[in-house]
């Protein structure tokens, strides 16, 4: 429950503290743990581009694996879900755009654009 609004179930986690969804108060007494990443292959962060102003400050974590079949199937990657921290397993693909779901049903849509970046929806 947030200590200064009183509503329950708002938080999300944007930077390094959980914040209300509702009046915007962060839970200092609450830092979240991040996870350390190892330097195995490419890692990058993909930013958020969607319509929603609360994850503007969000940020996903893209692996870049190998193809199992000699990179026939283009680039691949594996990505971790921003709210649950498991991986994503990769779904529908069309054009530069791949769905992915984790576990707990969360869905993050990876854009790859023209000049190699990465956004997030």
């Amino acid at each position: 429950m947030c200590s200064k609004c009183k509503q329950r179930n708002g938080w999300i986690v944007a930077g390094d503290y959980p914040r209300c969804v509702y009046c915007g108060n962060e839970d200092y007494a609450h830092p979240i743990k991040r996870k350390r990443y190892s330097a195995k292959g490419l890692t990058y962060l993909a930013r958020y581009a969607g319509k929603f102003e609360s994850y503007r400050d969000h940020e996903v974590v893209v692996h870049v694996i190998r193809s199992p079949n000699n990179h026939a199937a283009g680039v691949l990657f594996n990505v971790d879900c921003p709210w649950c921290e498991q991986t994503m397993a990769g779904k529908v693909k069309e054009g530069r755009k791949q769905r992915f779901k984790c576990n707990s049903h969360h869905s993050v849509t990876i854009e790859n654009q023209e000049d190699g970046t990465l956004f997030w929806d």
